[in-house]
């Protein structure tokens, strides 16, 4: 009789784990998303100020990127990769973020009372 007893509280105690767990990773990936919002915010605003508006091949400042503001910034290869994977990394982020919270259910949608 206790053997089921310790049974089951060790069901429950590794479901709760297991929901605990679900949400720090749910969390993660709409942190990171968030995370990666800013910094292209935040990129976007630097190389605003600090990339010049025509190419500079001494530099290796070649490729036109479109700013916000419709401002065009000649950037490295690096700058530019770096700019565009930072505005789908957040998307990604928080679009898996989205999917699992609806997968699994952790944080569920409240209902209104009338």
């Amino acid at each position: 009789m206790s053997g089921r007893r310790m049974g089951g509280i060790k069901n429950q105690l590794s479901g709760s784990v297991l929901a605990g767990v679900k949400k720090c990773l749910i969390l993660v990936f709409f942190l990171m998303g968030l995370a990666f919002f800013s910094l292209s915010i935040f990129a976007d605003a630097y190389y605003r100020d600090n990339r010049p508006a025509e190419p500079q091949p001494d530099h290796s400042r070649i490729y036109a990127t479109r700013l916000s503001k419709d401002v065009w910034a000649y950037l490295t290869r690096k700058e530019e990769l770096v700019y565009q994977l930072l505005s789908r990394l957040s998307v990604v982020s928080i679009f898996i973020s989205i999917m699992l919270n609806i997968l699994w259910k952790p944080f569920p949608a409240r209902q209104m009372k009338p």
